[in-house]
């Protein structure tokens, strides 16, 4: 395993994260973990990201975790880790006896000794190497993770140093995007169960859509988010609407309780 000490290094002059103005906009909104692992795997070839918080004396906290491929395989893999898992990850002996606020440390899975969460983590995924930076603030510990799949191999020293550059800024954005995203996703919470009150029969995507749209998103950035195109979004609002019996602007004011919905 190798541990580096990076709290002291120098601030690098050219920030290698490519589109970090797209970046910062995202933050709190569902497509940012896409938008983050876009750029991360651009410079460092990861195959799967995961940004974890460590609270010391309380539940670990995923903050985010994405993936190459249209299946949520890391967000799976994060929360087998933080249910099963978490007690056997090497970093932990690193992150207890750490004399640093910030750590950065690269193993293979040959490295873990549990079987069962080097199997079920990284076997099962073809992950052959793992480079975490964990930076404690307080008493909490961020760690982030980054993985290679065995087709493009172990990180070069090049991609590490990347992603080194970038870290500051990347723990900055991802807990700026976990306190917007607590808010948001209370209001849509709220939402969805207003929309079920006023119709039973919606089907998860219409209300997806119809929750989008309360929150003040545009049928683009909706479709965005969701992974689907602007035509289909259309016609998912449509037939919510059907369902909803809303015809009028007046009606999309006005159809839960007299509430607003704003559709």
């Amino acid at each position: 395993m190798d541990v580096q000490d990076i709290s002291q290094r120098p601030t690098q002059r050219r920030f290698p994260l490519p589109r970090l103005e797209q970046l910062i906009g995202a933050a709190g909104m569902p497509i940012f973990p896409d938008l983050m692992f876009r750029d991360l795997r651009e410079i460092s070839g990861c195959a799967h990201l995961s940004i974890l918080l460590f609270p010391r004396g309380q539940p670990i906290q995923i903050v985010l975790a994405a993936n190459e491929g249209p299946h949520a395989l890391s967000m799976r893999i994060a929360q087998k880790y933080v249910v099963e898992y978490w007690k056997h990850d090497p970093a932990n002996r690193l992150a207890g006896n750490a004399r640093t606020a910030e750590l950065a440390l690269r193993f293979a899975p040959n490295e873990i000794s549990d079987k069962s969460y080097r199997r079920d983590c990284y076997g099962n995924f073809d992950l052959v190497d793992r480079f975490s930076i964990l930076r404690k603030r307080g008493e909490t510990t961020a760690r982030l993770n980054l993985y290679r799949s065995r087709t493009s191999g172990r990180f070069s020293e090049a991609q590490i140093g990347a992603v080194v550059d970038a870290s500051s800024v990347l723990f900055a954005l991802a807990l700026k995007h976990q306190d917007l995203r607590r808010p948001v996703e209370g209001a849509a919470d709220a939402a969805r169960r207003r929309l079920l009150l006023a119709e039973p029969s919606l089907t998860p995507r219409e209300l997806d859509i119809c929750t989008g749209i309360i929150g003040g998103q545009t049928s683009e950035a909706i479709a965005l988010s969701l992974g689907l195109s602007v035509n289909t979004v259309l016609t998912y609002r449509k037939r919510a609407y059907f369902r909803l019996g809303i015809s009028t602007q007046k009606d999309r004011k006005s159809v839960v309780e007299g509430k607003s919905l704003d559709l």
